[in-house]
């Protein structure tokens, strides 16, 4: 790994902690694409393979619009787990779009479920992400 910031404002443990950030979004490309299955479609006509992919694609934006207001604040939350809710909660947004539940109401919920069900587990031995962005001295229990 080669940076020009200096020692003074960046520390070893700290450019190690952010290389591991930056490999949480390839993790969420990697979410988006193996739960999106953007690289799969039910036809063979070009028009319907493109109308399926942009469905896909609004469904994965809805969901990261979804995390980003349940849980994205908090970054001891798994995109995983808030995926999960997202997908679990979509026949309310269903009802909520055709009227019969207040749309503001389903999204709240959402996030309420995100809070409290989302959240990852500390560890001692190998530490998350989040654990490290909070401390990173704890890079050197990783070797």
């Amino acid at each position: 790994m080669l940076t020009n910031v200096p020692k003074a404002q960046l520390s070893v443990q700290e450019a190690l902690v952010l290389l591991r950030v930056r490999w949480q979004i390839e993790l969420l490309w990697k979410l988006w694409k193996q739960h999106g299955k953007l690289d799969t479609w039910r036809s063979y006509k070009p028009e319907r393979i493109l109308t399926e992919l942009y469905a896909k694609l609004l469904g994965l934006v809805f969901t990261h619009w979804h995390t980003l207001l349940g849980c994205w604040q908090a970054p001891n939350r798994s995109l995983l787990k808030a995926k999960q809710v997202v997908q679990w909660m979509t026949p309310c947004l269903a009802l909520a779009l055709t009227g019969v539940v207040p749309v503001p109401t389903v999204v709240e919920r959402t996030a309420q479920m995100m809070q409290t069900g989302c959240t990852i587990n500390s560890r001692r031995k190998r530490p998350n992400t989040y654990q490290l962005l909070a401390d990173p001295r704890l890079v050197g229990s990783l070797g």
